[in-house]
């Protein structure tokens, strides 16, 4: 059978610009004074050679905005953020994920938050250590303008959301970024609104707009567009919708929301990150006079064992393997693919006397 080849591109063509339309339409109904800050491709249409290149150059832009031409305040912020703090940070972040999976208050997520905020730079180091927890439902606050006009979502999205299933947790698998922006609201407040795309989740953070030793930096919220077919997600259209409903009080930016965007990427929802990772060395309290026989030094089941039970701890040893160092002395590994641990650490061990291999 022959195949119709104009009718083929056709059908291909009306598949890419549908979807085009929809998102031209949500922009070209709001404003579109979005500053973006744009990846800086060269003249000669050369590309990054990576992900990790355009990661670079996002940090580099995110840099450049918090900071300006302030070289000394970006060196006293950076130094903050050295890798070599990762370790402090992610036993942080465990200690404060304890305490939100026990509660899962606002107050535990304003913990967190407020933590991320001294540490964004860590966080976006390290995201592939953290899980993505559903919160809730995204909804906008509701507005009224100076004549008393009440601009707000309708009751029939209200009881949809309210009726609605959380969705499930996202896992992390690496520290690729994708898309970083100025949000159009930043022009109504003093802080810039930025945008960093992960996947199918934006990192929010609001920063003061003059480099200041007492400069304001926070994470503002985390939106996951979880049922979103697509990862090349629009910063832009939530900027303008937040623009035109909370900063213009206009009941336009309200229905963009419900009807355009919800079409587009589906129900948008904010989340919370919580590590889900910790390195050996933060787990593990004691590293030596562990008593394991001499024979057993070498295998994971038996290693693992007598760690915890030195330690008082559930080490899972699937995800976990050792090395030989010297006789006395053995080293523990997470495993490359392990979703708990991170790192590795040294152990001394001892040979139990007689009495303890009896027991």
């Amino acid at each position: 059978m022959k195949i119709n080849k104009k009718l083929v591109i056709g059908i291909s063509l009306a598949h890419l610009i549908i979807p085009l339309l929809a998102l031209a339409f949500l922009l070209g109904s709001l404003s579109k004074s979005t500053k973006d800050i744009q990846l800086q491709i060269p003249r000669n249409h050369e590309v990054y050679k990576d992900v990790n290149d355009r990661t670079e150059e996002i940090f580099r832009s995110l840099n450049k905005i918090l900071f300006g031409d302030n070289e000394a305040e970006k060196i006293k912020y950076l130094t903050t953020q050295k890798e070599e703090n990762s370790k402090e940070f992610i036993k942080k972040s465990n200690e404060l994920k304890a305490k939100y999976l026990e509660t899962k208050s606002e107050e535990s997520i304003k913990e967190l938050k407020e933590f991320y905020s001294k540490n964004l730079i860590l966080l976006l180091r390290n995201l592939d250590k953290f899980n993505l927890r559903f919160t809730k439902y995204w909804t906008l606050e509701e507005t009224r303008n100076s004549s008393g006009k009440v601009a707000k979502h309708s009751n029939e999205f209200l009881e949809t959301i309210k009726n609605k299933q959380p969705v499930a947790d996202k896992k992390i698998d690496n520290n690729n970024l994708n898309v970083i922006t100025i949000g159009s609201e930043s022009k109504h407040i003093s802080s810039n609104v930025i945008y960093i795309r992960k996947d199918n989740f934006f990192i929010v953070i609001k920063a003061s707009k003059i480099a200041s030793p007492n400069m304001k930096i926070e994470l503002d919220k985390i939106i996951y567009f979880a049922e979103s077919k697509t990862d090349n997600i629009s910063s832009t259209a939530i900027s303008n919708v937040l623009h035109s409903s909370i900063y213009h009080q206009d009941q336009s930016g309200y229905d963009a929301f419900e009807k355009d965007l919800i079409k587009l990427y589906g129900f948008p929802c904010l989340g919370i990150l919580t590590a889900e990772k910790d390195f050996l060395e933060n787990i593990i309290k004691t590293k030596t006079g562990i008593k394991l026989d001499k024979d057993d030094k070498l295998k994971i089941s038996k290693v693992v064992e007598a760690i915890n039970k030195a330690n008082n701890l559930q080490l899972d040893a699937s995800q976990l393997r050792v090395e030989f160092v010297e006789d006395t002395k053995i080293k523990l590994l997470a495993k490359e693919n392990s979703t708990k641990y991170i790192g590795s650490v040294e152990i001394e061990i001892v040979e139990p006397n007689e009495n303890e291999k009896e027991n």
